[in-house]
Order: C-alpha cells, then structure tokens, then sequence
C-alpha cells in the first residue's frame, strides 16, 4: 500500500488539527511525524499554561477542533466530566469557557481517537525533537532536527504558532534580575512574587489580564499597575451571543456590503463598520455581531489590501482591533473587576521611559511624568513578538525556501499555504499553517480561523500526494 510521509513542525493546535484533519480525509494510508519538543502534544505556546485561571479566551461552541461538527468540543467536555470538576467555567449567560490546559487534553484525545479510524496502517509518531533545517531532496524536503537527523518527508508543513513574547527594549537592562518576570507564563516565579509587592504588569491585553488574575487568585496583598501605551482593554464577550461562539459557515460567508465599495484601503471599511454598528446601537443592540461579520472574512479582504495600506493599519488601528477582536473571558474579567473596584488595580495610559534597578527594587521613569515610580516586580505581558525569528525559520530564510512577507509578519504563502520561495515560487510540498500566514492573510489567529484555511487546503494538498504517489509508480516508458 502507497504511503505518505508527512512532517508538521510544530506540535500546537495548528499542527494536531491539520494532523487531525489529514487523518480524517486520506484515502490511502499517511505515516505523520510531528516534531514537537514538548513532552505533550497539543499544548504549544497558548495551551501550555498549568494555572486554573487561564482560560479560553472565547467559548466552546468557538473551538471544535473538528470544524464539521461545531458542538464537538464540547460534547467532549461533557463526556468527561469536565464541568463537574470545572464549574467555574460555565458563565452567567450559559456558555463555556474551559481552561486552556483542558483544550490541549482534548486536543491530544480527538487526534488519538481519529488515528484509531484512519485508513488501517496510518499512524501519528511524536518527534520530541527540535527542527534546525529544511533542505531539499528532489522535489521534496528533508527536515534536520538537533539530534541531527534528517527525516525524508512528502510534505514539509510548518506549523510553529506563536512567536515568543517581546521584551521591550527599556526594560531589556533589567533581564535576569529578580525585579523583571520577563514570562508572563512563568506561573512559578508569579507566585514567588512577594505578599505585598508593588507590581508593575507591562500590557493591558489578555495576557496582562490573565497575569492579574493569577495574582488576584493568590490573594496578592500589593498595589497592581496595568499599563500600556494606548490604555486598550479586551473587551467582553456579548451577554446575548456569548455561547454563538465562531461556525465555519460565517467565516466561508459572503462579505459585508461596504466592503466592496473601495476594496482597496482600509478607511471605506472602517466607515462602513461604524455605519453598521450605529444602525445595530440605534436598534438596542450592542456592536458585537457587526464587528463580528467583518472580522469572521478579514482573511478574505486582507490580500487585496496595498502594503501600503496594510502597514498603515498595523500602526495605526491594531490595536483597537484586536481589543475587540480578542475578548476577555468573563470569569478572568470578574477577577480583575474585584482588583479594580477594591483599588487595587489601577490601569494607566503611558509608556516607560527609562526602567534601571535600585537595590532589589526598579525605578520606572514614565513619559512626561516629573517624578519616578518604585516597583517591587514587572511583569513583562505586552504579547508577542512579531518580528521574532527562531532559529529554525532562520536557516529556512536563508537558504531562500522561505521569504519573509513584505509587511514583516510572517512568511509569504499562497492561498492554499504553499511557502512562497525568496524567487517568489510556490512550493505545493512545503506549506505554512497558522500564525506565520498573518502577514499573507490577516488574522490567522483564532482556532476557528486557523481551522478553517485548513479545511480549505486539505483538498490541494491530498491531491497533491497522491498525485505524487501515483508518479512514484508508474513504471517508465
């Protein structure tokens, strides 16, 4: 029986839904190979996180990892009880919010159950390796790995997720003294940080959030600073639609009407958004569902938009999309409500202009301000850095089989997530998934998201290989 040898870099919710998915569809048998460094699939940089309070940011009903059949996910929870052992997770409006931890063990379940009713001999082998290479072998590629192994593949898809989290630079002289947690995720240092403490969290964004409910969960005695640059707070979830969650039919869904008027820049959009939330206010609704249809087809518009103009939205409206577009799960929001109202927390609109230690202590300079403040701890949670290139993808980069996108986010991929050469070739056996596709389509972010470009690939890519399977034997003529 014919097989293909398929490689995914990259062990996170990415990597086991394409697996998971390519298992589901494949006529002939698959022999996958996940390259993961982590003892445990499914985790990766969002799903790694061990504390109780750090959540999904958007219900169940949002992330089935089987994008057919929306109410997966949470039948699963269901069938283990994980409300029993979880009550917090239902919010007040009915829906589920369940601990990332959880997600991840649902992850590794679901790819575990559809490998058992694949095509008879398909298998999934965990690589718990790091990659360091992709070289190229005829028409394919090889992955080199730090134990120096050189795994021959069908297809290559990189599916890394996340970069890591950026330090800014006038903090960057504090790294390695006890004053800066330079992890946000870093659960063991946040909870050696003393009683009463002075903290400073860097961010205002979800992961700013999810480090002051770790703090208010501990019963922190200290004063808490939440600052960012612009002030920006995730917003709720809507009370109305919050078990709705994302279906993939809205997000294969026809685009909103003032979108095709001056499909070409960003303002047009933007009028047209706050027309449409006006129209939903003056009726007694809230500005969810029209944010909503735009956001659920930005992968869509993204391409057609000058680099011009993306570059223009990077700097200019960002942030206020992504604090509606990434909501706060409501039991993190009734955490930090209760550090707010007690006046604990205070958020501040500012930006730090000189951070140097003094004793165990840092003293932060803020802009404009005439006095400095003393912190005990800073928390670094400003989110990730987009600019940030592993290794890995480095040696990929310059050997010219993967091109940076013109914005600097990400790589250049086709639409159906070929790597795009330095020579601007598509190349149909290495593909890129996920988060390093936000430069070529916009917001790749969401699990629903991320799921469905894969649904949308899956077709090319298995006619790809049995394209390639079949070529491998037919007897020469």
């Amino acid at each position: 029986m014919a097989v293909s040898r398929i490689i995914i870099v990259g062990g996170g919710f990415s990597g086991i839904s394409l697996a998971i998915r390519l298992l589901q569809l494949s006529e002939h048998r698959i022999d996958l190979r996940i390259v993961e460094p982590r003892a445990m699939l499914g985790e990766g940089v969002a799903y790694a996180c061990a504390h109780p309070d750090h959540r999904l940011n958007g219900p169940a009903a949002g992330h089935s990892v089987v994008l057919d059949d929306p109410t997966h996910l949470t039948r699963w929870c269901e069938a283990n009880r994980l409300l029993a052992e979880d009550p917090e997770a239902v919010s007040k409006d009915g829906a589920i919010f369940i601990r990332r931890r959880d997600f991840a063990r649902y992850l590794r379940d679901t790819l575990a159950c559809t490998e058992r009713e694949a095509v008879q001999g398909s298998r999934t082998t965990h690589v718990r390796d790091i990659a360091t290479g992709i070289e190229r072998c005829g028409d394919a590629f090889c992955l080199r790995t730090a134990r120096n192994d050189v795994l021959t593949s069908d297809m290559i898809f990189i599916a890394t997720g996340n970069p890591p989290t950026a330090l800014p630079a006038v903090v960057a002289g504090l790294r390695g003294a006890t004053v800066l947690i330079d992890d946000p995720f870093d659960i063991a240092r946040l909870a050696d940080i003393p009683q009463h403490a002075r903290v400073l969290v860097l961010g205002t964004g979800l992961t700013a959030m999810d480090v002051v409910s770790v703090l208010v969960r501990q019963r922190h005695g200290g004063a808490i600073v939440m600052m960012s640059r612009r002030g920006l707070r995730p917003r709720p979830h809507s009370t109305s639609r919050g078990s709705a969650g994302i279906n993939l039919d809205r997000v294969n869904g026809p685009l909103p009407a003032y979108t095709l008027v001056g499909a070409s820049a960003v303002r047009p959009w933007l009028r047209g958004l706050r027309q449409t939330i006006a129209a939903a206010q003056a009726r007694g609704e809230g500005w969810h569902a029209a944010f909503d249809e735009l956001r659920d087809v930005v992968w869509k518009l993204w391409p057609s938009l000058p680099e011009r103009e993306k570059r223009r939205f990077h700097r200019m409206l960002r942030g206020w999309y992504d604090v509606h577009r990434f909501r706060i799960p409501p039991q993190t929001a009734l955490l930090v409500r209760s550090a707010e109202e007690s006046g604990q927390l205070t958020v501040k609109k500012g930006r730090i202009a000189v951070a140097q230690r003094d004793g165990s202590q840092a003293l932060v300079h803020l802009a404009g301000a005439d006095l400095p403040e003393r912190f005990d701890v800073i928390v670094n949670a400003t989110g990730f850095d987009t600019k940030a290139v592993s290794p890995f993808l480095r040696v990929a980069i310059d050997s010219g089989v993967l091109s940076h996108d013109p914005g600097g986010v990400g790589f250049r991929v086709d639409a159906n997530c070929c790597a795009l050469s330095d020579t601007g070739i598509a190349q149909r056996f290495l593909r890129v998934i996920g988060p390093p596709t936000a430069g070529t389509f916009g917001d790749p972010l969401g699990s629903v998201f991320i799921g469905a470009h894969i649904v949308r690939i899956t077709p090319d890519v298995l006619e790809c290989l049995a394209t390639k399977q079949a070529m491998s034997v037919t007897p020469n003529v």
